[in-house]
């Protein structure tokens, strides 16, 4: 075990309180992603999981670099405990402050949505019953045109049966 320097001990602390606050706002991050577009549970444990592992990696990675790759149990303590400070905190502030911004552009992207489409809700009202009405129509009439095309064939494999056994003869 390698004895480290009080003030090299202090800048591996703050190194882990840092990694620990930007964990827990990445954290963040992932979650207004899943507030803007709804996710299933299993994509949601998935990127809970990608998390983890680049948060391991972080602290491994500070831990490797600056610790000469020794666990020290005040960095760990450190970066958990800055996490869950940040998600006691900040957290909550950043995640309701983005959730009233992000129902507001869904707000606005619906009425945008709906003000663009009326026209068509309108013009679909006016046109639904003629367009059902020849759709209709050219379903029954695509359905007389095949059984005249089947009888068509029959008539044209019958008549060519008959020209084959006259060749043949």
């Amino acid at each position: 075990m390698i004895i480290l320097a009080v003030d090299r001990q202090a800048e591996i602390f703050i190194l882990s309180l840092l990694m620990g606050v930007c964990g827990g706002f990445f954290y963040d991050c992932i979650n207004i992603l899943r507030l803007i577009i709804p996710h299933k549970k299993i994509i949601s444990s998935l990127e809970d999981g990608i998390y983890w592992i680049i948060c391991i990696y972080g602290v491994f990675n500070i831990m490797l670099n600056n610790n000469s790759g020794e666990i020290r149990l005040f960095s760990v303590m450190a970066f958990f405990g800055a996490l869950i400070l940040y998600n006691a905190t900040i957290s909550k502030v950043i995640m309701s402050v983005s959730e009233k911004i992000v129902n507001i552009i869904k707000f606005i992207v619906r009425l945008f949505l709906e003000i663009i489409l009326t026209p068509f809700r309108l013009l679909w009202i006016i046109f639904k019953r003629p367009v059902k009405f020849v759709n209709n129509n050219i379903k029954k009439t695509r359905a007389r045109l095949l059984i005249l095309i089947k009888k068509y064939v029959k008539i044209y494999v019958i008549t060519l049966r008959e020209r084959l056994r006259l060749i043949l003869k």
